[in-house]
């Protein structure tokens, strides 16, 4: 392992997504999806694989742990990142889910719907792409459920009290 992958490794932003990504599978393992990942450290193209253990559906995903955009209501992804993404999406179902503790949320769509042309009430028009990140509103995000004050300590790292 070289210095700069175990640097990034141990930095409080990668331990924080670790967490967020934990939270998302087991929220996503209530609803009967199985999670596949790669098991290696080094930099990989797509976070997990999950398939329905009831309808055998599959699809690929990234789970980002962070905050939508304070001034604007949507929240974004390094666009080198979603030129990954993209190709990805072209052979199998890719969605994107964020853990947003800021709004108290894991929401998610796939990356198909997410490029879909959509303007909001400020005139808008998304996906936005601005100094390297490709921004979606979250008006086209789907939720899949509301963070507990338990789970927002998770993610920051915080002890809980039982």
């Amino acid at each position: 392992m070289t210095d700069d992958t175990r640097r990034f490794l141990d930095s409080e932003y990668t331990r924080r997504g670790d967490r967020g990504e934990e939270l998302c599978v087991s929220k996503l393992r209530e609803h009967n999806w199985l999670s596949y990942k790669p098991t290696h450290l080094e930099s990989h193209p797509a976070d997990y694989c999950f398939i329905n253990e009831n309808n055998f559906r599959i699809f690929v995903a990234d789970i980002k742990t962070k905050p939508r955009r304070i001034h604007f209501v949507d929240t974004g992804i390094d666009i080198r990142h979603w030129k990954k993404y993209i190709s990805i999406s072209k052979h199998v179902c890719f969605a994107l889910f964020f853990v947003d503790i800021t709004c108290g949320m894991i929401y998610y769509n796939t990356l198909d719907n997410l490029e879909l042309p959509y303007t909001d009430c400020r005139n808008i028009t998304y996906p936005l792409d601005h100094n390297g990140i490709r921004y979606y509103s979250l008006d086209s995000m789907i939720s899949l459920c509301k963070l507990t004050e338990h789970d927002q300590l998770f993610i920051q790292g915080e002890q809980v009290k039982k």
